[in-house]
């Protein structure tokens, strides 16, 4: 159902299994297509979703899942 649905979603993003990304934060890295090879500086990095999609790309070699050189800096201006 839809309510045991929702209490595993929570029960999973409170141990850090999963985590919840709005739609916003998922169109710039989809629309940046990185590569493992790339060098992306994030500057606008909070709460960090973008910047952990970026970084689940980047981590991602065609043939077996090992890194191969990508690079990402992640800052965030606002000190809220």
């Amino acid at each position: 159902s839809w309510r045991e649905l929702t209490q595993l979603l929570f029960r999973a993003q409170a141990t850090s299994e999963c985590a919840v990304q709005e739609l916003v934060s998922m169109i710039p890295v989809v629309l940046l297509e990185p590569q493992v090879t790339d060098f992306i500086c994030d500057l606008c990095a909070a709460p960090g979703s973008k910047s952990s999609q970026i970084l689940e790309k980047l981590s991602k070699h065609q043939d077996n899942d090992i890194a191969d050189g990508g690079f990402l800096i992640a800052n965030e201006l606002d000190g809220k």
